[in-house]
Parts: structure tokens; sequence; C-alpha cells
């Protein structure tokens, strides 16, 4: 069986760690595995740790210069040159536990998915253990769930059957490679197709969290994305003006419900910072119906 891991990579270091972690898997003797390397930097400033690695690795690694700075163009890329079987996706500053691929397969096995997310924990420095980030778990990541229907996908995390022909199809949309939120769409695409997205809770992937991350405003901002994305979501079905104007009503009133609940836990410090990010989604929203410039998180 043949399984491609597809790792996007911008100038970082910790692509040698994540390389590391794939190369200690437990594997199916059965399973023919292939790592793709897509490396989004205008120069291919990953090919010289690429190739050194796979001097002294048994593992199959491809690497491609997938430039412009646009996520999705190096998402494609892996999608390009997979072998149109099993493919995963994971970061470039995560690790894999060593039953990830085996874990990812049972669920696989146990109901018939040709999508499966996995969670992904953040690693907090020592600095870090004792507080409210740690303790709240604000960096990890599990899907959402309505009842019993996961409500979207990632690609930090996931196992797809690119036998079929329906997902086979699928690309990356390029207008959200600056901004994030391509993968929200790809997975919108899978679910529209009435192919469910399955949870493999125990195939862990861990995901160190650097100082530039550790900080509520990081948070904040990358809830106030996600908010913009579900706007974009929104638009895609209708883009009227009283369409606009309804939805940015609801979100308000959700915004202001988050924040006065916020104010009601302003002495637990969890709880209060959970609140304040989740309405930040609700103005993320908000600003992408009026029109405003989305926030760029890739190519700078």
């Amino acid at each position: 069986m043949n399984i491609d891991i597809c790792i996007c990579t911008y100038r970082r270091e910790s692509l040698k760690q994540t390389l590391m972690s794939i190369q200690e898997l437990k594997l199916d003797p059965e399973w023919n595995l292939r790592i793709i390397i897509a490396d989004n930097d205008i120069t291919p400033t990953a090919q010289s740790l690429v190739l050194d690695f796979s001097e002294h690795s048994p593992l199959s690694l491809h690497y491609l210069h997938a430039p412009k700075q646009n996520i999705s163009i190096a998402r494609n890329a892996c999608l390009e040159h997979s072998q149109n079987g099993w493919v995963a996706f994971v970061d470039d500053d995560e690790i894999v536990s060593e039953d990830w691929l085996i874990e990812l397969f049972k669920t696989v096995e146990n109901n018939g998915a040709e999508v499966v997310l996995g969670p992904v924990k953040a690693n907090y420095p020592t600095s870090l253990n004792q507080s409210w980030m740690s303790k709240g778990r604000f960096h990890d990541t599990e899907p959402t769930f309505n009842e019993q229907t996961i409500c979207s996908g990632y690609t930090c995390n996931v196992l797809i059957n690119r036998a079929n022909p329906v997902i086979a199809a699928l690309r990356f949309d390029l207008q959200f490679g600056r901004t994030g939120g391509e993968d929200t769409m790809f997975f919108e695409a899978i679910k529209d197709a009435q192919i469910p997205l399955y949870f493999s809770p125990n195939a862990w992937v861990y995901e160190p969290v650097p100082s530039s991350r550790s900080n509520f405003q990081w948070l904040i901002t990358r809830r106030f994305r996600f908010g913009q994305t579900h706007a974009r979501l929104l638009l895609h079905t209708n883009s009227t003006l009283s369409y606009r104007a309804k939805h940015s009503v609801l979100a308000l009133g959700k915004a202001t419900a988050c924040f006065a609940m916020a104010v009601a836990n302003l002495f637990d410090q969890i709880k209060w910072r959970k609140w304040a990010i989740r309405g930040s989604l609700h103005i993320g929203v908000i600003s992408r119906l009026i029109a405003q410039k989305d926030v760029e998180l890739y190519g700078n």
C-alpha cells in the first residue's frame, strides 16, 4: 500500500526533527512510505537540509521547490506528486508519535474512513508549564464536533484517501494561500461531497510552542483569522448586502455575549481568556463581511 507523508516547509530548521520522528514510526511491512517535502520559500532554503538528511536516512525523501510564499501552492505541489493512494499531512514544526500512522489506519479499518484527523498536543517550554496557557491547552488542536459530526478539517494531522476520485480532484484554493483557511475550504469541499470526516484520538502529533506564539495576542489573532475564514465560506454561498448584514448582526450578538462572559469570569485566568478568544473569532467574521483585508499569516 502506497502512503505519502506530505510536509510543507518555510524556513524552519525544525523540519529535521519532524523527519527524525517520521524515521522512528512503527510501520506495517506492506506499507510503501514516501516523504514529500514542498519548500515554499522563494529560494530553495530547505534543499540542503533535506539532502543532508537523506544521506543518512532510510526514508524515501522527495524534495520539491514550490515558491511564491503561498501555502496552497506548496500543498498542491504535494498532491500533484503523490501516488494517488493514501496521503498524510503534518506540519514542519511537529513531532509524530511512533504509533501515529498505525492509529490513523485503525480508524480507517474500523469505520471505512477516507479522511481521518488526529490530535495535535502543544509542548510548552518548562517556564510555561504552570501558566494559564499550558493549563488551558490553548494551542492544542482537535476537531470541533456538532453532536457526532466533525465540523471542519485541518492539515496539521490528517490522513486522506486520494484513491477516491472525488478527493483526488480537489486542490487547495490559492486565494487562501497567504491568509490561511485553505485547509478549511479543502475539507469543506470534501464534506460537500458527502464524505465524512473521522477522528483518531490516539494518533498523536506534538507541536513545540515557540516564544513568538506563546502570548495572548497571537491566540487572539489566530482566532480572528479563523473568523475571517468562516466569513469567506459564508460569502461563497451568498454575497448580497442583506446576507452580509444579517450575519454581521448575528456575529455581533455572539461577540457581545462572549465578551460579557469574559468579564463575568475575569477572576479565572483560563476562562476569561477562552471567552475573549472566542469573541475575537466573531469579530473576525464581522471584519470580513464588511470587506476588510484578511490577516496574512504565510509568506512573511
